[in-house]
């Protein structure tokens, strides 16, 4: 979720600022290609179509991360069932994805296991455009995990959100396969940064305390201190109000998460 516009990243912001503007298209493609293909965005697919693409296009072993993330069961346990359901239909979303990287997969390594029959200047032309496609499927694939993350945010721990950084590697878990160790280093973080803000604060109030001194009254202290209390219009006695100190946000703020 975007809560402000510091979270907008360039290409958002291209698209906001562009959103009135002519779409540029490419080259004209073959009819019945295309006709093909639009078929795909054109209507919902059949339980069968589903069904028959799970069982063809499943995650190699040796690439699990191809798979859709699962949260992790520390952590999916303790979710309520409205954050369970939203993640479940990024879930949703993310299997499409996650098979469309498997075929672009099967494609590349039929390329190259056939790369002797192929003429090579055709050969790097597939290669490139199969590498191209799973590209951007592979930008969209992590770009809902980070959004997984973001929504299940609000439910962990506050010394515990920075599971939720970039630096913490998406797996076939959607916060790692050593969750013990992101947590302590997640922990260690938040109690970093902690000390740093209460650590400026302090100093801040410091120099606000010692800025008579700077103005030349040395160790003197200031006129109205403990001073007595002041007849009111009705004759009745109040103090001065007190002084508050002023709140001042912690200066050490991390880069906004996506």
């Amino acid at each position: 979720m975007v809560d402000n516009e510091q979270d907008l990243n360039p290409e958002i912001e291209a698209i906001l600022a562009g959103h009135e503007s002519e779409t540029e298209y490419g080259p004209t493609i073959n009819k019945k290609v295309t006709g093909a293909f639009l078929k795909f965005i054109a209507q919902a697919p059949n339980k069968d179509q589903i069904e028959k693409s799970t069982a063809t296009l499943k995650p190699p072993v040796n690439a699990k991360e191809l798979g859709v993330p699962k949260v992790n069961p520390e952590i999916w346990q303790s979710l309520p069932r409205k954050a369970q359901t939203v993640d479940a239909s990024f879930q949703y979303i993310q299997k499409f994805l996650s098979r469309s990287l498997v075929a672009q997969t099967k494609l590349a390594e039929l390329l190259a296991d056939n790369s002797s029959k192929i003429p090579q200047d055709l050969l790097k032309q597939l290669l490139t455009v199969t590498m191209d496609g799973a590209n951007q499927t592979g930008s969209a694939f992590r770009e809902l995990s980070i959004r997984r993350r973001q929504q299940i945010k609000p439910y962990l721990a506050s010394d515990c959100t920075g599971l939720c950084s970039t630096n913490v590697p998406i797996t076939d878990m959607l916060f790692g396969n050593n969750l013990e160790k992101e947590i302590a280093s997640a922990k260690a973080a938040a109690k970093v940064m902690k000390s740093l803000g209460t650590t400026s604060n302090q100093f801040s109030q410091r120099g606000q305390f010692n800025s008579y001194n700077n103005r030349g009254y040395g160790n003197q202290r200031p006129l109205n201190f403990r001073r007595p209390f002041r007849a009111s219009a009705r004759g009745g006695r109040r103090p001065y109000p007190r002084r508050t100190k002023d709140k001042r946000e912690d200066t050490y703020h991390q880069y906004p998460q996506y």
